[in-house]
């Protein structure tokens, strides 16, 4: 399963889920960024799985961050904020209208769906 940046949908717990993120530039136009990071929180902002400031490795205007295992680790205790999670992307690209480097952020929440017995 997976989801835009501009989505919002359920992963599962301890599954794979997929980010598709588009960067543009300031028109609007696809963009491949110079760089690019991702983080994954929770409800708590707390770092999930050491998922903080991950390189994208392989640049494109439309890039895929892949979570799974750990990473959608439900926590047993009954706290819902437990479940949710922000992927936030951050990049920077040239800019044709500045003629300089710009930053890209962008972020999507999600809830991690519990499975019982998992």
């Amino acid at each position: 399963m997976g989801a835009t940046m501009e989505q919002l949908e359920n992963a599962t717990d301890q599954s794979s889920y997929i980010v598709q993120v588009d960067f543009t530039d300031e028109n609007g136009d696809p963009v491949t960024p110079v760089a690019a990071t991702w983080t994954l929180t929770d409800g708590h902002g707390a770092i999930v799985n050491s998922r903080e400031d991950v390189t994208i490795a392989s640049l494109a205007a439309t890039v895929y961050v892949a979570m799974y295992g750990a990473d959608l680790d439900v926590d047993e205790s009954g706290d819902r904020t437990d479940n949710l999670r922000c992927l936030v992307v951050e990049a920077t690209y040239n800019s044709s209208l500045t003629g300089g480097t710009l930053p890209l952020r962008k972020a999507v929440k999600f809830l991690v769906t519990d499975l019982p017995n998992v």
